[in-house]
């Protein structure tokens, strides 16, 4: 997760891919409880674990989603239906 987030830090003010970014701190605790469940044999699958960068046109509890607009410039879903 660490060499993610310095790769978004070093390229994203270049390309403007990450438009909302998670804070570090619950990326990280997301990151060590993947890393948990697995060494524990919880695996849910071969993609356990791996960052995915979710697009700003799908809605996601809990995070900004602009939809490439500025009109939904401060849209967070509380739920997702």
């Amino acid at each position: 997760m660490q060499a993610h987030l310095k790769q978004i830090q070093r390229v994203n003010a270049k390309v403007n891919a990450i438009v909302t970014l998670v804070p570090e701190d619950q990326l990280m605790a997301q990151a060590l409880a993947a890393d948990e469940a697995t060494a524990k044999g919880n695996s849910k699958g071969p993609l356990h674990g791996l960052p995915v960068g979710v697009k700003d046109l799908h809605a996601t509890k809990g995070i900004r989603t602009t939809f490439g607009s500025p009109l939904y410039a401060e849209n967070i879903r509380i739920s997702i239906a």
